[in-house]
């Protein structure tokens, strides 16, 4: 059986990940929907990607 996650369970995974990878001074991008970043470090990177997932849907 294959589990399907929702946008919900889909956002916050990428937040984990956003977060994990932040710790460990890796570039690092993403590309949603709408949106592409590319790879970069530090704290203005970590906002700029997590403000994204935050928004991501609101019109």
């Amino acid at each position: 059986m294959f589990y399907r996650f929702n946008d919900e369970e889909r956002l916050s995974r990428l937040c984990f990940c956003v977060l994990q990878l932040s710790r460990t001074g890796t570039a690092f991008g993403m590309r949603i929907p709408g949106s592409e970043f590319a790879p970069a470090t530090g704290p203005e990177n970590r906002k700029k990607l997590l403000r994204a997932l935050a928004l991501f849907g609101v019109d």
